[in-house]
């Protein structure tokens, strides 16, 4: 005699969806959620490590979650992201929706609410229409995935390094730094609140 074992229902995680975020995918508006706050606290410190180590050398900035044309009918919403100083179309970001250009650096920070199609539409509509190099964060599972073009990727764990390289001069991180911020420094772990 075989027992079956009821396995348990899965639930759909709530997630809020903002009507003004968006991205354009084959010409249709797709309404996505904003980052979540482990998300955001991940490029929170690839922001504050770039400023970090360049300060007043910038030769682009970071940015988060802005939507980018890369197409007519295709605008993506990385989560983080890099823009150099010579992809700027002008002295200044006009006012606007979507920044009509490709950044170098483009960041995706997987969620929960994220699916496998929709991580590898977006590294290869970021690699088709100009962008340098695609980061792939999974915070579950500590690694980052590095793609320079659509047919491999290089996997780092919290023994390896993210390099800018040409997309992002000057810039370096951990893995096991980019992943601190996810918890609270042992100096901190056992203080009473005040």
């Amino acid at each position: 005699m075989s027992t079956v074992l009821e396995q348990p229902a899965i639930q759909q995680a709530d997630v809020a969806v903002d009507a003004d975020f968006y991205e354009v995918v084959h010409g249709r508006r797709v309404e996505i959620p904003r980052m979540g706050v482990r998300e955001t606290l991940i490029a929170n410190a690839l922001a504050r490590r770039y400023w970090q180590q360049v300060g007043t050398r910038r030769s682009g900035d970071f940015v988060i979650e802005v939507l980018f044309e890369l197409a007519p009918g295709l605008k993506r919403r990385p989560d983080c992201a890099f823009v150099p100083f010579d992809r700027w179309p002008a002295a200044t970001v006009a006012a606007g929706d979507s920044w009509n250009l490709a950044p170098s650096l483009a960041v995706e920070i997987v969620s929960p609410t994220n699916t496998a199609d929709e991580i590898q539409g977006k590294i290869e509509d970021y690699l088709s229409y100009g962008v340098d190099l695609v980061w792939v964060v999974y915070p579950s599972q500590r690694k980052v995935y590095v793609y320079r073009d659509t047919t491999a990727a290089e996997i780092l764990d919290d023994a390896g390094v993210l390099d800018g390289g040409d997309a992002v001069p000057g810039f370096n991180i951990a893995v096991a730094d980019l992943f601190a911020c996810l918890s609270i420094p042992e100096d901190h772990a056992n203080s009473e609140p005040p």
